[in-house]
């Protein structure tokens, strides 16, 4: 969904028979997402992957037999990571790039979008659409499959179902884990928020935020303190990222939401419109 349809002249240099383009130039991944779901509007099942995974041997097969075997209204499948450079030890030793591996069959109740089959018959049922006010903030897919299983839907895991994921060279230092940290946890709140229709609610739930957010500030700075006091760096690396957390939470508490996704560079707003 570049505006300027950037990917055309990739997509039409293809030799897939069955490969169809199609350019949404609205930026932000729920309009591209909510895209895919209207041009999909006469199939039953839509797969997603993100524009930097590729999917392994038998990607594709495996969920949709995961689908078959559990009648699920989603499945998720694992995402691999490698790097386009070596990381350094303090980057590995906090585990910043770790995905989860489950047993194939496990039940989640949220699923990011990266590695997602969706039985779109349910979805059409339920009247799901990707909210928008999370195009430049990522969690779009958290409120959407949070959504999905509190409706009553069923997420199942296929660990088998493999995307491999690379991540690029601008992204494994130390600046971008850390900002990463925050962003996610502001996402996070932002979701739990989007979730809640009472007002006095969603206040009690951002004083919440900020006494979490304070909590995770302690905790890290101790932690961090730790690693420096005795050189190791996953204490380090990981009393920083809670740090970063508790940051994040603190955003959501006061409004604040971070646009991660922002053409250009991650910019920090008023969060009201997306409450």
């Amino acid at each position: 969904n570049d505006p300027s349809a950037g990917a055309r002249l990739i997509a039409s240099t293809q030799a897939y028979p069955h490969l169809q383009y199609v350019h949404e130039p609205q930026p932000g991944l729920a309009a591209v997402r909510n895209r895919a779901l209207d041009e999909s509007a006469g199939s039953r099942l839509l797969a997603f992957v993100d524009d930097d995974g590729r999917p392994g041997e038998g990607w594709l097969v495996g969920l949709v037999a995961c689908w078959q075997a559990t009648d699920a209204s989603a499945v998720a499948g694992r995402v691999l990571v490698t790097y386009a450079a070596e990381p350094s030890s303090w980057i590995v030793a906090g585990g910043f790039f770790r995905r989860r591996s489950l047993p194939t069959g496990t039940i989640v109740p949220i699923a990011p979008a990266g590695n997602l089959l969706l039985d779109l018959d349910r979805v059409r049922d339920l009247n799901l659409r990707f909210d928008e006010r999370f195009g430049f903030t990522g969690g779009e897919d958290t409120l959407f499959t949070l959504q999905l299983t509190r409706a009553g839907g069923l997420i199942t895991w296929c660990d088998q179902a493999q995307v491999v994921d690379q991540v690029a060279v601008d992204r494994i230092n130390r600046q971008w884990v850390l900002r990463r940290a925050r962003s996610q946890a502001n996402t996070w709140a932002q979701v739990q928020q989007a979730s809640i229709r009472s007002a006095g609610e969603r206040r009690r739930l951002r004083m919440r935020f900020g006494v979490a957010g304070v909590s995770r500030l302690m905790a890290g700075a101790a932690v961090t303190g730790y690693g420096i006091a005795t050189r190791s760096e996953r204490f380090d690396a990981r009393g920083r990222r809670l740090v970063f957390r508790g940051l994040g939470l603190l955003d959501a508490a006061r409004g604040k939401l971070i646009r991660e996704y922002a053409r250009g560079s991650v910019s920090m707003t008023d969060g009201r419109s997306a409450r």
